[in-house]
């Protein structure tokens, strides 16, 4: 495929910056499987969900299992964050 179709195709433009993963951490999608992002877990995690019923209430976690451990990891980061206050 030519560079024109490749730039419709992907929405291209020729000076536009390059996205980062760090541009906002909340939109952040934990799960590829159901889009789930970072603030929507940190939001059911703040209503008091535990990770199998943000799981439920998302589908986070029921697809290919792929971000479990980063799910695991961010929900430990919260619950400590939590326990020290911050």
């Amino acid at each position: 495929m030519d560079d024109a179709k490749l730039s419709v195709v992907f929405n291209l433009e020729a000076n536009a910056p390059m996205s980062t993963q760090n541009d906002n951490a909340a939109d952040e999608v934990m799960c590829q499987c159901s889009g789930t992002t970072r603030a929507e877990i940190q939001k059911y995690f703040e209503r008091g969900m535990d990770m199998e019923q943000i799981s439920q209430w998302t589908g986070a976690l029921s697809g290919c299992g792929g971000c479990e451990w980063d799910i695991a990891d961010f929900l430990k980061c919260l619950s400590a964050q939590r326990e020290n206050g911050t």
